[in-house]
């Protein structure tokens, strides 16, 4: 390598670091703010240099160097960008206790909202034999909502405040003490320097963390749903002034299904939270979402292979309590609990797991070393 060649290298060397830098800043501000700020910074940092350079001293990557340790960690810096003010929590935690409250607080809240409309439709169904489509607006147009019925229904407005207040009160109270007593983040103990300055990931190697998210609260959703109120998914039908559910689900198992169902949910869990954290997919990303793909379709085989989960008396009854007969090769109602659509469920099941996993694995391999 010629001279020129390897000035040309510790010139981009040296560009990257900026550019890590200033990413590093720009990305805990308001996006309003970033481009001005962006600029500003790098102006400073530009001229810092050249003032360090004017010396004669140093070379131009030792004084890059020289000048982004002088301004110190970028947290810090975004921070007095921002202009944010010592109180209960703030410097270094002040971030992390952001990110983590507002991740917390929508899937606790969505959780919480979910449980609570659940919980008022049962009630309307068993006190008041209405059914669940139609059941509120004919019980609002004929008055036949009791007190006690319009409170379950309110009672969900007055919850969900309630409870997401005192979860914000739990975290702030935990970081506040953290806060106090100097608790460190940085489990490394290690100060800050150049060296830990993150890569700018490709555009195409990033995580929507909005997908991330949302596939965290349906996960929680769905634990809800399956652990406190199965027998809602069923055929629900009238028999003389009451509404009755017919299960989908073998209830008298239930015991047995739910840790195996709980599990899977929660390896999608874990996996969209990693994803959500790490923003962009790299190998720590791509190794779990392929442990806890392989371990949610293991427990989904079992819960659906192995148990009987399906309610064996669902298709008489449901004919029973209807009158009509499901008898035709048409109707797909005749192959409820058969060996070809519980392998088909299986099949199109795994067939998700294994998009997911290859998709990760394109994107990581792909893109996830470029920055």
């Amino acid at each position: 390598m010629g001279k020129d060649d390897s000035n040309m290298v510790k010139e981009k060397v040296s560009n990257e670091l900026i550019e890590r830098y200033l990413y590093d800043v720009v990305r805990r501000l308001p996006e309003k703010q970033r481009d001005d700020i962006e600029q500003e910074l790098r102006s400073l940092i530009e001229d810092m240099i050249e003032e360090r350079e004017g010396s004669g001293e140093l070379s131009r990557e030792e004084c890059e160097r020289a000048v982004l340790t002088g301004l110190g960690d970028p947290a810090k810096m975004a921070r007095s960008y921002r202009g944010d003010k010592e109180g209960l929590i703030s410097g270094e935690y002040y971030d992390r206790y952001c990110y983590i409250l507002k991740i917390v607080l929508i899937c606790a809240g969505a959780a919480i909202l979910f449980s609570d409309i659940i919980s008022a439709m049962v009630h309307v169904v068993s006190d008041e034999t209405l059914d669940i489509i139609s059941g509120m607006g004919y019980a609002l147009n004929e008055g036949l909502l009791s007190s006690s019925t319009w409170w379950k229904v309110f009672d969900i407005g007055i919850t969900l405040p309630s409870a997401l207040l005192q979860i914000f009160g739990v975290i702030t109270l935990i970081f506040a003490l953290m806060q106090r007593y100097h608790v460190k983040l940085d489990l490394s103990g290690e100060a800050w320097s150049v060296e830990k300055l993150p890569q700018i990931p490709y555009k195409k190697a990033m995580i929507s963390r909005g997908e991330s998210a949302v596939g965290i609260v349906f996960g929680v959703l769905a634990i809800i749903l399956f652990a406190y109120s199965p027998q809602l998914m069923g055929a629900w039908v009238r028999q003389g002034e009451e509404m009755v559910s017919i299960p989908l689900f073998n209830l008298s198992i239930w015991g047995k299904v739910l840790p195996f169902f709980i599990i899977s949910v929660m390896a999608g869990i874990i996996s969209d939270f990693v994803k959500l954290v790490a923003g962009r997919y790299n190998y720590r990303v791509m190794v779990t979402t392929i442990v806890m793909d392989i371990i949610g379709f293991i427990m989904t085989f079992i819960f659906m292979k192995v148990l009987p989960i399906w309610n064996v008396d669902f298709m008489q009854a449901l004919q029973r309590e209807t009158g009509i007969v499901f008898s035709s090769e048409g109707d797909l109602l005749i192959y409820f609990n058969t060996d070809s659509l519980i392998n088909g469920i299986v099949i199109v099941i795994l067939f998700f797991f294994l998009l997911d996993i290859a998709t990760t694995v394109y994107h990581t391999v792909r893109y996830g070393n470029k920055n």
